[in-house]
């Protein structure tokens, strides 16, 4: 997050990537970007990367709001939510 608000932070609560297949250098690569699932206080942001029309990799995170005050960091609950 660029220039976030006073006392806010965002952080990656697990981030879990499976590489599918080699990419290859020079090459052009695009990605694919949803939000799977909200919370109160987090989200799960899945993406996949293409190279040529074919999947290389699939990700699957889990960003978490967090406000900090005074310098201490109070984190928000964060439950393992199942895509699917």
């Amino acid at each position: 997050m660029t220039n976030p608000p006073h006392g806010l932070q965002l952080l990656f609560g697990s981030v879990h990537i499976d590489f599918l297949k080699q990419t290859h250098y020079p090459g052009f690569v695009g990605t694919a970007t949803a939000v799977n699932w909200i919370g109160n206080s987090s989200w799960g942001v899945v993406q996949a990367g293409f190279q040529e029309g074919d999947g290389f990799g699939i990700t699957e995170a889990a960003m978490v709001r967090i406000k900090t005050l005074c310098g201490v960091r109070q984190f928000a609950h964060v439950t393992n939510k199942q895509s699917g």
